[in-house]
């Protein structure tokens, strides 16, 4: 995903028009701003645009989709759109059509998703709100919440839990201790000095524990920190509970995630939350509402770890603590 956006000139515009709208609605219009042209981004779309086409209420939406090109900077000259107009409601996919939102300094409301919640914490900060401006997100990041609820799921019992977060996460740290708290994980939370030898700090804190956590922070994220992390607590057979399909791919025994299209439905539907208050005014930040669940056999196997039915975790996982922030 990109991290700037230095244009919001030259558009590429997709336009569709969903359903029949009823007399009692008025169909909104929908300015989707995508990052980029990646099948990520396309894929969100598609799936708000599947669950606006299948809403009970027979409510229909007008929506424009833009791609950003890569010359020029924002703010974005509205009159240029498909819409000619400003719309009734941006929905801003990912982190660089975010920030071309915000720099536009438009008073239509904002609809964030796709985007990890330190950045939006970092764009909200350097564009203040207008005095009019509605502005929700639904975060990337997949809640420590329902992570552990996964390792409880997984491992019932007195477990010893290591996770690794970047420095100055003081944030992210608290959530964790309190959340595993809770649900009486026990944890250790570390923060990995990256001045010095890394894979040595892991392999010590790992000898430690009797398995891992891999929880959505930028260190986590980072490519070198990955292989070594994996690396280690396969050679130490430890356990690996992850965040993210990729993580599962390279070497996680576990991981809870939430799809494109997954996102997609959850912004569809925050989507007509928005569209029936007539004058909305207090945003919400969200984590992912929907997720899916599932497991690297090769590596179950490796370990001798019996692997549940996926259905029964998700069970498990959709009865939990909620994801409060």
């Amino acid at each position: 995903m990109t991290n700037r956006v230095r244009s919001l000139c030259a558009l590429g515009a997709l336009c569709f028009t969903l359903c029949t709208t009823p007399a009692a609605w008025s169909a909104p219009r929908i300015l989707a701003l995508l990052s980029s042209d990646a099948e990520i981004y396309q894929q969100v779309l598609q799936g708000m645009r599947d669950t606006l086409r299948e809403d009970a209420a027979g409510r229909s939406a007008e929506i424009h989709a833009l791609i950003p090109s890569n010359s020029g900077r924002p703010p974005f000259d509205w009159t240029k759109s498909p819409l000619n107009g400003q719309p009734d409601l941006i929905v801003a996919i990912g982190t660089s059509a975010t920030e071309a939102a915000l720099a536009s300094a438009t008073e239509t409301p904002l609809l964030s998703v796709l985007i990890p919640e330190e950045r939006y914490d970092a764009l909200a900060a350097a564009y203040p709100p207008g005095t009019a401006r509605y502005r929700s997100a639904i975060f990337l990041n997949q809640p420590v919440e329902r992570q552990l609820s996964l390792v409880g799921a997984l491992f019932p019992g007195d477990m010893e839990v290591a996770t690794f977060i970047s420095p100055l996460r003081d944030d992210l740290r608290r959530r964790i201790e309190i959340n595993a708290g809770r649900q009486a994980v026990s944890i250790r939370v570390s923060e990995l000095d990256t001045e010095h030898n890394v894979a040595r700090q892991i392999r010590e804190i790992l000898r430690e524990s009797d398995l891992a956590l891999a929880v959505d922070d930028p260190l986590a994220l980072e490519p070198s920190f990955a292989k070594s992390f994996l690396y280690t607590a396969y050679q130490l057979r430890k356990p690996v509970v992850a965040f993210s399909r990729a993580y599962l791919k390279a070497g996680a025994l576990a991981a809870v995630f939430s799809t494109p299209q997954q996102y997609g439905r959850q912004a569809a539907e925050k989507v007509l939350e928005i569209l029936v208050s007539a004058a909305p005014t207090a945003g919400s930040r969200d984590y992912a509402r929907y997720f899916s669940v599932d497991f690297n056999a090769a590596v179950a196997r490796s370990l001798g770890v019996p692997l549940p039915e996926r259905e029964e975790i998700t069970r498990i996982l959709e009865r939990g603590p909620g994801v409060a922030n």
